[in-house]
């Protein structure tokens, strides 16, 4: 799946202060979407081992552009032109992997186990700014950077077990343990998640 939509907005204004004329135009666009897309492979051992596996792609993105130009010109002179500038930019990616697996011994006891991998790509914000004034027209390779967030790659790593069970007929429980790691800036980050539940 894949969308995405656009807004844009022209605005454009005349007016006489004395001898000169004196325009004033805003220009505003904006574009956001996302797309995500999965492919799965789902595979039957035997009538006691079956298997999930899921390749999944998702993407977030959103910009938006202003500008707002004041030019002055008295008869077909132009005198000045002042401008301000402003642009927003983010992108964010996601890429995992997971497989998953269903054991049933018996009918009274289920295992799952699996194991998942997700690159996180952030990329929240980068903001361009500039507002001078000029008689000339401006390149956007002028502009200044005013805050560049790079890119922060952030790896997820998960490895999992559970054992569901049930004791004759009014007693059972869940056991299970969930292992994570994050490999975020050179930093290995290890988290252990036991869990127990009667049923």
């Amino acid at each position: 799946y894949t969308g995405g939509d656009k807004y844009s907005s022209d605005q454009e204004r005349a007016s006489e202060e004395g001898d000169s004329t004196v325009l004033n135009r805003g220009e505003q666009a904006v574009e956001w979407g996302n797309a995500t897309g999965a492919l799965r492979w789902n595979h039957l051992f035997n009538d006691k081992l079956f298997s999930n596996t899921t390749l999944t792609y998702s993407r977030f993105f959103y910009g938006s552009r202003d500008q707002y130009t004041r030019e002055t010109t008295f008869g077909d002179q132009p005198m000045s032109r002042d401008l301000l500038y402003f642009r927003y930019h983010s992108n964010n990616r996601d890429l995992g992997i997971s497989t998953d697996f269903d054991y049933r011994p018996d009918p009274d006891q289920t295992i799952r186990f699996g194991a998942s991998a997700v690159l996180h790509h952030f990329q929240p914000g980068r903001i361009s700014y500039d507002e001078n004034t000029q008689t000339d027209s401006l390149s956007e390779e002028s502009i200044d950077i005013l805050l560049d967030r790079t890119a922060q790659q952030v790896g997820e790593y998960d490895l999992y077990f559970e054992d569901e069970f049930q004791v004759k007929s009014e007693f059972g429980g869940n056991l299970g343990l969930r292992a994570t790691a994050l490999h975020v800036d050179g930093r290995l980050l290890f988290y252990l998640q036991p869990r127990f539940q009667l049923l």
